[in-house]
């Protein structure tokens, strides 16, 4: 049964068994560059609750273990490991731990005026489903390094990740993201463009009219990107013999895997190598190629803080 929101009082309860470690502007000014006015974790014990009514902030609370409630719709509902709570400015919105359950939060705080932070584009309180450990371990790290050397450039770049992690979060999955994420789980695998289209749930031709629209490039072009992305990363390293990059993003032998570099970098790899990584992999293959060539034929298939 909702809740009428007006029928709950406001409070701000941290609750003497939570822990948390608090990141702010004063000692970050970085975060102030990005409008976060406050970030941090929080081990929340039985007790921790939050009630707002018209706050001007706007919040990214996500779970990374365990499981709270938070209300949307005037209803409690489950903020389970991998869910996270997004409200918007001026909106209600509560949430509390639940007796017995573990509930570790990391949170971002945007505040300011509407036309200063659009970053949450939600119109209500909304839960969404993610992967937060990368915001949780730049935020940890952030923290660490404010409250150990305090090194400017490092925070600096820090408050740059979190604020970088936290919108991530709020960009909806596009309709291909299980298939990119197959192939970057795989890319050694001999993909084809029939299982990439069995992956999305289509046809291979809406796969490509799909795939053309959120890339520029067809499957097999963005496969092989994806492919030299990686090799570019590996030959960045001295510890991968050029067979033992070729063998690992997908080709059978070291000069299928020259030509392909070669076609779609205009460097070979070992004078890549030896560059030190000086061209920009971004602009792996930018010519899409005809709708049914494989690009790589010679792949193996082809104000002062605060929390109130």
């Amino acid at each position: 049964m909702a809740e009428s929101n007006t029928s709950i009082r406001e409070n701000h309860i941290i609750g003497e068994t939570t822990r948390e470690r608090i990141v702010t502007p004063t000692l970050c000014p970085a975060l102030g560059m990005h409008s976060i006015s406050i970030a941090g974790t929080t081990d929340a014990g039985y007790g921790f609750s939050f009630t707002r009514q018209r706050h001007s902030m706007c919040q990214i609370l996500a779970c990374v273990h365990g499981s709270g409630e938070v209300m949307v719709d005037g209803v409690w509902v489950p903020c389970p490991a991998g869910s996270a709570y997004v409200t918007p400015p001026r909106e209600f919105h509560a949430y509390r731990a639940i007796w017995g359950q573990p509930w570790r939060l990391v949170w971002v705080i945007y505040d300011g005026a509407p036309q200063d932070v659009p970053r949450i584009a939600v119109d209500r309180p909304t839960v969404i489903v993610g992967d937060f450990k990368p915001l949780e371990l730049a935020i940890g790290q952030l923290y660490d390094e404010m409250m150990g050397s305090a090194n400017s450039g490092i925070m600096l770049s820090l408050a740059a990740l979190v604020d970088g992690y936290a919108q991530r979060l709020l960009v909806p999955p596009t309709r291909l993201a299980p298939v990119w994420n197959a192939l970057r789980a795989n890319l050694k695998a001999p993909w084809t463009i029939t299982e990439m289209a069995s992956i999305a749930a289509v046809s291979t031709e809406h796969l490509r009219r799909l795939c053309y629209d959120e890339t520029g490039t067809s499957p097999l072009r963005f496969l092989t990107q994806l492919r030299m992305r990686e090799a570019c990363a590996l030959l960045a390293s001295s510890s991968y013999t050029l067979t033992q990059v070729a063998e690992r993003v997908g080709y059978e032998n070291v000069f299928a895997f020259s030509t392909a570099f070669r076609r779609s970098l205009g460097i070979a790899p070992s004078d890549y190598r030896s560059s030190g990584g000086s061209v920009n992999p971004s602009g792996v293959a930018s010519t899409p190629p005809p709708r049914d060539a494989d690009p790589s034929p010679s792949a193996r298939s082809t104000p002062q803080p605060q929390r109130s």
